[in-house]
């Protein structure tokens, strides 16, 4: 993959990610409590500028959170590239 395809796949997750978690009624503490996760991680990964691609078991556990399957989320960021 490559460089600039990696950076716009992390925008669009940190969009996504912040988008969903405000759309639950989540604030960044909480979800990082949630993710097991600093609240300054939780803002690096929603700063579509910081380029911050989660480990997979990090993925799982926000999709756990966002309530919204792994495979969504992955499918989304496919469609949008």
């Amino acid at each position: 993959m490559r460089k600039d395809s990696l950076e716009n796949w992390s925008q669009n997750l940190s969009k996504m990610i912040a988008s969903k978690r405000e759309d639950i009624g989540l604030d960044q503490k909480d979800f990082a409590k949630m993710i097991k996760k600093r609240p300054s991680y939780v803002k690096k990964l929603e700063d579509p500028e910081i380029n911050l691609i989660p480990k997979l078991s990090t993925l799982s556990k926000i999709s756990d959170a966002l309530k919204m399957p792994l495979s969504e989320i992955i499918q989304k960021m496919i469609e949008e590239q």
